[in-house]
């Protein structure tokens, strides 16, 4: 990761820089990307969702493909009563290649959407590994991923990173919007340090009314909760060309290249919505 230091302090970047900036991630991504899971690390992978529109049931359908592996379980905590939930429910419980014997969705859970979202899934499905018996307390890692992406390429190379690293919290990337933070649509934690955040979020969790708030008390503060003991595996955050930015709103040309290699494989949805409401405008506009 030297070069990719030494890139990030670099303010008089050129092309040449970049090609190699993009060359070191490919190669660290293809030295990762064994499915096996060598190490027999035990995983937990707990996906968050609100299934309340066609697209986001979509997402989590494509999605659970790229989080079937040896040695991670999958857990799904989604709101309850939305209108694409049943079909949710009724997909997973008869789609037998998800439940395999190495690789299955040990539990569905439904509980009522509410002002904490992701973080809320999150916590209760937490609190609910360390108490029931049924379920294994051997993790080493707890994956937390929500459904505000479309994973579009594999996504083995974080896992076995993770592994690797072995840090209390290790996220996908990082963002210099607002302040220094790790982005909180995917990271994952050590089994012995989920303790952090949920003690966390309930000193905090009077102080959250929506998703601004889910942001700026969770998102924005997850490299605080684990300051001692964090890091990210793409470091976008202080590259000179992405200062300040959200790597899926301010900065196209960095996405796309990052994208169209295979190193950040996600389509952010509520970028998706946005492209496709100025398109609709723009499209009006023309008419008029």
């Amino acid at each position: 990761m030297n070069f990719i230091d030494k890139y990030r302090s670099n303010n008089n970047i050129h092309n040449s820089d970049l090609t190699l900036f993009i060359k070191n991630y490919k190669k660290i991504i293809s030295n990762h990307s064994i499915a096996n899971n060598p190490n027999n690390k035990k995983i937990v992978t707990i996906v968050a969702c609100h299934t309340n529109t066609l697209l986001k049931y979509n997402a989590i359908i494509n999605n659970i493909p790229y989080l079937i592996f040896p040695n991670n379980d999958i857990i799904i905590i989604n709101s309850s009563n939305e209108k694409y939930s049943n079909k949710l429910k009724r997909y997973i419980t008869t789609k037998s290649v998800i439940n395999t014997p190495n690789n299955k969705i040990i539990k569905y859970i439904e509980i009522p959407n509410d002002k904490y979202i992701d973080i809320g899934k999150y916590i209760h499905a937490l609190n609910i590994i360390e108490t029931d018996e049924s379920l294994s307390k051997e993790y080493d890692a707890v994956v937390l991923i929500n459904d505000s992406i479309i994973i579009k390429k594999s996504i083995t190379h974080f896992y076995n990173m993770t592994i690797k690293m072995n840090k209390e919290l290790y996220a996908y990337n990082d963002s210099s919007e607002i302040k220094y933070h790790y982005q909180s649509y995917l990271y994952a934690i050590k089994y012995n340090a989920i303790h952090k955040l949920i003690d966390y979020f309930n000193s905090h969790k009077f102080e959250i009314y929506g998703y601004k708030d889910v942001i700026n008390k969770i998102e924005l503060e997850l490299n605080t909760i684990y300051a001692n003991d964090s890091d990210c595996f793409l470091k976008i955050a202080k590259l000179p060309c992405n200062i300040n930015k959200n790597i899926y709103f301010h900065n196209d040309t960095l996405y796309n290249l990052l994208l169209n290699n295979e190193i950040l494989p996600f389509i952010k949805i509520r970028a998706l919505e946005k492209k496709d409401k100025n398109t609709h405008q723009n499209t009006n506009m023309n008419i008029y």
